[in-house]
């Protein structure tokens, strides 16, 4: 008696062809899940580091502000080289000298908003002046804000200057003053604070790096402590 052999048949290279086109379509599915997945968790993480920032910013200034004795001059420049806002404030527990050898006495403190150039962050310094500072420079430049007003102590930086993992400032709209002083009888000495902050302007292109367009937006206003 003959046996029957067994015969088993393979896959046609049409069946072949098939499965790996959709095992490939499986796999670039997958992919795209996850790589959307680890986008958007980084640019939370963006967003978040540049909210705290911002706000760090945002109190510093607030608290200097309120504590100053009244508000002598504000600047808005947007004509390069001299693209800055500037606040000067006057404070008798001003913290005079530069960053690394300072003490508290009468003062002044000039706080001013340099706008991004390419490859550079924007961002906000102050600076103090003695009053024999304040005097010597007055008496030549006119005041402490315009723009030809030397810098007599080291700039105290209020943000991170790193163009890949720092911050950078702008006004909103690029048109509105960052400092904008206004005085209201019976109250004394307003000053509003608004900016925008993004992300270093080296943090790269790509989507997780970017912020929303034109970056968060910041404001205050924060009203003068010794102002009537």
């Amino acid at each position: 008696m003959k046996k029957k052999l067994c015969q088993f048949e393979g896959f046609t290279l049409i069946e072949v062809m098939i499965v790996t086109v959709v095992v490939v379509i499986l796999g670039l599915i997958t992919t795209d899940v996850l790589t959307q997945s680890l986008r958007g968790q980084s640019k939370v993480k963006v967003i978040n580091q540049v909210k705290q920032n911002g706000q760090v910013i945002l109190e510093k200034l607030s608290s200097e502000i309120r504590q100053a004795e009244k508000v002598v001059c504000t600047d808005h420049n947007t004509t390069a080289p001299n693209d800055y806002d500037t606040l000067v404030i006057f404070g008798q527990n001003a913290l005079v000298g530069t960053p690394s050898a300072q003490i508290t006495g009468n003062g002044y403190t000039r706080f001013r908003f340099y706008n991004a150039t390419p490859g550079s962050n924007g961002y906000i310094a102050s600076d103090t002046f003695s009053l024999e500072d304040a005097q010597n420079i007055t008496s030549v430049f006119g005041n402490l804000c315009v723009s030809s007003a030397p810098q007599p102590s080291g700039k105290n930086y209020l943000s991170d200057l790193s163009s890949t993992g720092g911050v950078s400032l702008s006004r909103e709209d690029n048109i509105t003053p960052v400092f904008d002083w206004d005085y209201q009888a019976g109250y004394g000495d307003l000053v509003t604070v608004t900016f925008q902050a993004s992300e270093g302007k080296r943090a790269g292109g790509t989507y997780e790096s970017q912020v929303e367009s034109g970056g968060v937006p910041f404001a205050t206003t924060v009203k003068v402590r010794g102002s009537r």
